[in-house]
């Protein structure tokens, strides 16, 4: 019973995290090497209790979450049945940005040339020996990740710099904003949690009866990888504060609104995110990013600040990742 009740929860886990393939339980995840031995010497619960007791405790966490979420976005859908939100007023803001189509072709031409060219320091790198042979996933993760947003950052400065204003003028990401953007960020959160999760086992349900082949992302067979303490720090850290910063500022802050100058808002926000979708190249998570990337414009076009999509998209990995990690114990 124990065993099974494991599984059943740890598949829960992978659906919620975005559904990342075809788990099998805790019997086909790679330990780390010394995490369970360590804690058997530091605790007298039994290894059966230690396996499964974290679980059922972030389990139960997650599905009252799940909970609150669900009355969240029954309450917020009635709320704007009988006070329609004006979103025309509302995307006018953001379509006055100072972001022109010439500023987002350039800043995407250049980001494909880096990723390539992150593609061959990694390959290189391999051939040079600069890696490890049981490292390469982990190497080329780091180095492309790296590579890529830090250059996209940089590249996103140099452009507000020529044009000489502020964040807060480019984006809404006043220091003043950042605290009232967090709340409607961990709100968004809760509220995202039931629509991706059924989006997620909708998607798998149809993949599954197609006959397609579930498999994991890249990134989260990287995760289940054993990790050294200061390449699990990294990787950690490129997913929760780089990659959202960097990759709301790309999508929501840059894309939408030159796109909303060529179309409406409706048609700006679905483009950016199936492009925010295809570019994770993983087509079992395409409809649950989807889904999130559209929450995450409608956050940044209702609140005008893009620190709400980052603390949303924050919460979002850092919450995938800490699933994931506690299933792997």
């Amino acid at each position: 019973m124990r065993c099974g009740g494991n599984r059943a929860i740890f598949f829960l886990f992978a659906l919620v995290a975005g559904l990342f393939g075809d788990l099998r339980g805790p019997a086909a995840v790679p330990k780390w090497p010394g995490r369970h031995d360590l804690f058997m010497e530091l605790s007298p619960l039994s290894s059966a209790d230690i396996a499964i007791s974290p679980v059922y405790a972030i389990g139960s966490i997650y599905l009252a979450a799940l909970f609150i979420g669900v009355i969240m976005d029954i309450v917020l859908f009635f709320r704007v049945l009988s006070q329609p939100w004006s979103w025309e007023n509302m995307a006018r803001r953001i379509r006055a940005g100072p972001w022109r189509p010439g500023d987002a072709a350039w800043i995407f031409v250049l980001l494909i040339l880096i990723q390539l060219s992150a593609g061959l320091i990694h390959w290189g790198g391999i051939k040079l020996g600069w890696f490890a042979a049981d490292a390469k996933d982990t190497a080329a993760a780091l180095v492309q990740g790296l590579l890529f947003h830090g250059i996209a950052l940089l590249i996103v400065c140099w452009f507000i710099r020529r044009r000489n204003i502020s964040w807060n003028e480019a984006f809404g990401m006043g220091w003043r904003n950042l605290k009232p953007a967090a709340g409607r960020g961990l709100a968004g959160y809760l509220g995202i949690i039931p629509i991706v999760f059924f989006t997620s086992f909708l998607c798998q349900l149809f993949l599954y009866a197609a006959g397609y082949p579930v498999t994991l992302q890249d990134v989260v067979a990287v995760f289940m990888e054993p990790q050294s303490g200061w390449s699990l720090f990294f990787l950690l850290l490129l997913a929760v504060v780089v990659a959202p910063v960097v990759e709301e500022t790309l999508f929501r802050g840059i894309l939408l609104p030159v796109l909303m100058k060529k179309t409406g808002p409706g048609a700006a926000v679905v483009i950016s995110s199936a492009l925010f979708a295809l570019v994770h190249q993983h087509l079992p998570s395409f409809a649950p990013l989807f889904v999130l990337a559209v929450v995450l414009s409608m956050l940044y076009i209702s609140s005008g600040s893009l620190w709400t999509p980052i603390v949303l998209h924050s919460v979002f990995n850092g919450v995938s990742i800490c699933i994931l990690l506690l299933a792997m114990t």
